[in-house]
């Protein structure tokens, strides 16, 4: 039976975790740019931000343009990045690098914590009208 006492005390157990995380000091530029796209989103759970770029993972072109805005702060520009538990940088690669290898239901496996699915993040008819507006006039999306 799951309790409000049971539920807190994990909600509690979790933000304990998430506040050990760190940024790795060659990625925080990226990093940066990724907490601002999330904060737009109302994504506030380092969990759910996770999976979100795990399925985005999965099918890039089906998430087209927001697929390249936040798959491409993922890429290791500035050497390696330290492959630990708590640099939330690197818990970002690992969790798109699932969705890229295992599919959705691998991202629903690794962060069942986080029960909103992308679809109901962001608006698949838009990005659709963005994607087709993209071929015809031959256009890119960046953050510049």
């Amino acid at each position: 039976m799951w309790s409000f006492s049971s539920s807190w005390r994990a909600e509690e157990e979790l933000q304990d975790d998430l506040e050990q995380l760190f940024d790795d000091p060659h990625y925080l530029v990226e990093a940066n740019k990724l907490r601002a796209y999330f904060s737009y989103l109302k994504l506030e759970n380092e969990k759910c931000r996770q999976k979100f770029l795990c399925e985005l993972a999965t099918d890039p072109e089906a998430f087209f343009p927001a697929s390249d805005i936040f798959l491409k702060e993922l890429q290791p520009s500035h050497g390696p990045v330290k492959e630990d538990a708590k640099n939330r940088f690197w818990l970002y690669q690992e969790a798109s690098r699932a969705g890229l290898m295992g599919g959705r239901g691998e991202c629903v496996r690794l962060f069942p914590a986080c029960r909103t699915p992308i679809t109901d993040i962001i608006n698949t008819s838009v990005l659709k009208v963005w994607q087709f507006i993209g071929r015809k006039l031959n256009i890119s999306f960046t953050d510049n």
